[in-house]
């Protein structure tokens, strides 16, 4: 998943979320045009200058980790939801890198996130999504899906 991002290459293309058009058998998503529609967007926004138009769905941009819980900001947060109105999912929190726990996640407010679990007392690491396939469902407000990230402090 990071190694665009480790060697520089996120900061020109980003990442689009294919993931809600994959299957757990073949992460290679059959329909592509909503793919391309995405990365399109992505270039319109940023090399084209469509700067009202969203160019992702939420990107991870930072995390404070507190006592029983972290706070995630995120960007192109505006109207964070899940997909499917239930519980946001694929959350998870650790206190040792390797130990994850689901974690509850709630929105506080546009591109503000509280990720909490009542068996980890003092998260130093979470992440989403981080599943051979995930299930996440966190998008905003133009219903694009959130980038998979995983962070900790050492």
């Amino acid at each position: 998943r990071d190694p665009e991002m480790s060697r520089g290459l996120g900061d020109v293309y980003k990442r689009q979320v294919s993931s809600d058009y994959g299957d757990s058998l073949d992460v290679h998503p059959r329909n592509k045009k909503p793919v391309g529609e995405r990365l399109g967007r992505w270039a319109l926004n940023k090399t084209y200058g469509y700067t009202s138009l969203v160019p992702s769905g939420p990107l991870f941009r930072k995390a404070e980790f507190r006592d029983w819980e972290v706070l995630i900001t995120f960007d192109y947060g505006e109207g964070m939801r899940s997909s499917d109105n239930g519980p946001i999912r694929a959350f998870e929190v650790a206190e040792v890198e390797g130990l994850y726990y689901p974690a509850t996640a709630e929105v506080l407010e546009d591109g503000l996130m509280r990720v909490f679990c009542e068996f980890v007392k003092s998260p130093r690491y979470v992440r989403y999504g981080w599943r051979p396939y995930s299930n996440g469902n966190l998008v905003n407000r133009e219903n694009l899906p959130a980038s998979t990230f995983r962070v900790g402090i050492p």
